[in-house]
């Protein structure tokens, strides 16, 4: 029953094996989407309620890049620790 089991987790991981990626790039893509979309409202909105253009919306785009850039290198250090980990594992159950 254990092997049976084992075979067909092994099975559906080999047929998956583009999953992680996609999770990973979509994962990614929201940190460049979200944080430029909102500023460009919040720095639109900045900029007529002030009456500052353009330096509102430059402002919190130049943030949201700040924040982007963050988000993505923290995003991928958790996806370089995870791939590390799941090499370990590998290479211990094929020893």
């Amino acid at each position: 029953m254990f092997f049976e089991m084992r075979e067909r987790y092994t099975k559906n991981k080999e047929q998956d094996w583009w999953k992680p990626s996609l999770v990973l790039f979509i994962r990614l893509s929201g940190w460049v989407a979200f944080p430029v979309i909102l500023a460009l409202f919040i720095g639109s909105h900045l900029d007529n309620k002030f009456d500052i253009k353009p330096w509102g919306l430059l402002f919190c785009v130049g943030l949201a890049f700040l924040l982007t850039s963050i988000g993505i290198v923290i995003e991928a250090g958790k996806a370089i620790k995870q791939i590390n980990n799941d090499n370990k594992d590998e290479s211990i159950s094929s020893k």
